[in-house]
């Protein structure tokens, strides 16, 4: 025993051999039967980059981490005490019919540990900036309805958000004439504008106005801030519309840092230096589901930010970013919807651990509509559940060490920063979006994402995996983006078509006094949002391709839509028969699998037990009328084997499409009418099923 028990001057570890790299992929093999670590273990991505089981002190890169937390290049957070000088903020956007709803809904969520107010806006030609699906919902227009929303929230004491996907000179410019209103000094404001004309630019294939006007307003709307009210933001750069069309990280990550170095170099034009321009921008990125690549992604982001606001002459605190996390749209599904508020707790955790300075999930049914009441409770209580529960503000930087998370932000920036620099040789965010680049490689990486999902190489749960048939999935709202009746009809109304405008909102569009000066006195007369946007939105627009929102799911969700309307034409699902031929050990997993594939499809799977035989699998047909049977067989039947057991299914069940479970062996393709296997293209199989099942195609 004296060899073996450490002396009380022998540290506890030194009794015991580290173990090595070999001897961690040995005792891994062992469990694996004698598998291969990097063929069973290793997992690709969509970025390019091949995540491993296990990562050691040496692969954590030369470099990376090294800072402390809240030093440049702020890699490890921006603040040296993490959350323990302060919580991140609980955003959550509200969708009401009215100003009135908006607040009492607002109020509700400030009460309830929400601790911020998002408010949306209407932009001239009816453009929102009002990410989402579903019917449009009340949208700030007038400084009256702007107060009215806002009735009792403080402004100097709660941040106050305005979004809108154009310049964001005019709702600077409301949120002033608000404070003034109201007795509130300026510079006591906090929150600011969430103005991104670029990401309007990808989502929408065009911009509110001229490059040249944009950049303007822009650079007059963060020099009044910088000088008046310097703690609002007044530009958003938003890598959302990207990574909703289906962009992986790396593509997100560069496509941020171009539409970066878009804006600091022309406010730098217009004698907005980095160090006045960067303190003012809210960078939003998508958090997902991939933990560990999401919390590299932030990280990720905070160095690459860095190293850009330093090339345009930036010093530590313009290199400092505020980072904006929200729930991804990739990843959600309308089948077995509450599975989306699962997804939501991951996202917070990835969000936090990643040190985001504001956090949105969305509610777990905002993907169909905008969100019920219970929906939106959950969404804003997983947020309170991390902080207070979870208690993760206790820990300054949990992630910092951690050589998988170091190795995956690394890899991430490298081929992040390499992408930027393509987009920059081809002359910028705006020029690549107007050749179609980005938009292409994104239309590649949705095409691979969704073939990974069609073979569930990648999983969601729910969807692909793990469904639940008898669940009825979310019903697709209107998403014709019109507004309610009544609201704004005039919006579309040019300033020189109206009567209704000012005298003091028509000089807005030409006036020889400071431009946010002359917009506040505007809306305080009496002028619109809508009108002043319209009064600055001159110049041709460039065009693009628009990039179009969408989810790994809707293929998954265009098949079980076929299913639900195969029960409503006829009172039940599409039924299928699982008979498991064999001894029960070897052909239970095969029927286990077959009932989840079938599943996905949206059928209703019977399993009818395990028999040893064809008499035994005949006298089980004899029962039911299913007319899909599926025969789980040993993975070794012999070929005639195989083809007796489905003769005898066929004579059974005359008419039936038979089924085997397993990949075909070569040369007996034809032997069934298709088989349920690994890799196979699910969406294809199932859509074979019910075209010959005579069940209808439907609108997605």
């Amino acid at each position: 025993m004296s060899d073996v028990v450490p002396s009380a001057q022998t540290k506890l570890l030194d009794a015991f051999t580290p173990p090595t790299d070999d001897d961690w992929r040995q005792a891994a093999e062992r469990l694996l039967k004698g598998g291969s670590v990097d063929d069973r273990l290793r997992t690709p991505t969509p970025e390019g980059i091949t995540l491993r089981p296990i990562y050691g002190a040496g692969d954590r890169p030369e470099g990376i981490g090294g800072a402390l937390p809240g030093a440049a290049p702020y890699l490890r957070g921006s603040g040296a005490a993490g959350y323990r000088s302060g919580s991140w903020s609980v955003d959550q956007r509200v969708t009401a019919a009215s100003a009135d709803a908006f607040n009492r809904a607002v109020r509700d969520d400030l009460a309830r540990g929400a601790t911020s107010v998002q408010v949306p806006l209407v932009e001239a030609e009816g453009a929102d900036g009002w990410a989402g699906v579903g019917p449009a919902v009340w949208r700030a227009d007038r400084l009256d309805e702007l107060d009215a929303a806002l009735a009792g929230v403080e402004l100097s004491e709660v941040p106050v958000v305005l979004h809108i996907p154009g310049s964001g000179l005019a709702p600077l410019a409301a949120l002033l004439a608000l404070a003034d209103r109201r007795g509130v000094h300026p510079g006591a404001l906090r929150g600011g504008v969430e103005a991104d004309p670029l990401a309007g630019l990808a989502v929408r294939g065009r911009l509110p106005c001229g490059v040249e006007r944009l950049f303007d307003d822009m650079a007059e709307a963060t020099r009044h801030a910088a000088d008046r009210a310097p703690a609002l933001s007044t530009i958003g750069l938003s890598g959302m519309p990207f990574a909703d069309g289906g962009a992986h990280a790396v593509q997100e990550l560069a496509l941020v840092l171009a539409g970066a170095a878009e804006v600091l170099g022309a406010l730098a034009d217009r004698g907005v230096s980095t160090d006045v321009a960067a303190p003012r921008v809210s960078v939003t990125v998508s958090v997902g589901s991939q933990l560990v690549m999401e919390i590299a992604k932030l990280r990720a982001l905070r160095l690459l930010w860095a190293r850009v606001a330093q090339a345009f002459g930036g010093g530590s605190e313009a290199q400092r970013v505020r980072v904006r996390a929200r729930s991804a749209g990739w990843n959600r599904s309308m089948a077995d919807p509450v599975v989306n508020a699962l997804r939501a707790t991951t996202e917070g955790f990835a969000a936090v651990i990643g040190q985001a300075e504001a956090i949105e999930l969305t509610p777990f049914d905002a993907v169909a509509a905008p969100p019920g009441e219970r929906a939106h409770r959950l969404a804003r209580n997983t947020q309170l559940i991390l902080r207070d529960e979870a208690r993760l503000t206790s820990v300054i930087d949990p992630a910092g060490g951690s050589a998988a998370i170091e190795s995956l932000t690394d890899d991430l920036a490298r081929r992040a920063w390499r992408l930027f620099q393509q987009v920059e040789e081809q002359g910028g965010l705006i020029a690549a979006l107007v050749a179609g680049g980005p938009q292409a490689a994104i239309a590649e990486t949705v095409s691979k994402r969704r073939e990974a999902l069609a073979r569930a190489r990648d999983v969601l749960v729910g969807v692909n995996r793990y469904a639940d048939p008898s669940e009825t999935m979310l019903a697709p709202a209107d998403a014709s983006g019109a507004p309610p009746a009544g609201n704004r009809a005039s919006a579309n109304t040019a300033p020189s078509a109206t009567a209704e405008l000012s005298d003091e909102s028509t000089r807005f569009a030409d006036t020889e006094r400071s431009l946010v000066e002359a917009a506040v006195a505007a809306l305080g007369a009496g002028a619109s949002l809508s009108h002043l946007a319209a009064a600055r939105h001159l110049g041709a627009s460039p065009a693009a391709e628009p990039i179009r929102p969408l989810r790994g799911a809707e293929p998954f969700e265009r098949v079980r839509r076929r299913a639900e309307a195969h029960r409503a034409a006829t009172g039940s699902l599409p039924t299928a028969v699982l008979v498991g031929v064999g001894p029960a050990r070897e052909v239970r997993p095969r029927v286990d699998f077959c009932h989840g594939v079938l599943g996905v499809g949206g059928f209703e799977p019977r399993d009818a037990g395990i028999v040893a035989d064809a008499d035994g699998l005949r006298a089980i047909l004899a029962d039911g009328d299913e007319r899909v049977v599926v025969l789980c067989l040993p993975a070794g039947a012999e070929p005639s084997a195989r083809a007796a057991q489905v003769a005898a299914a066929r004579a059974a069940r005359p008419g039936a499409r038979v089924l085997l479970a397993g990949e075909p062996p070569p040369g007996a393709e034809g032997e069934a009418d298709a088989h349920l296997h690994r890799g196979m293209d699910l969406v294809a199989t199932l859509d074979g099923l019910l075209d010959a099942l005579g069940v209808e195609e439907v609108s997605a």
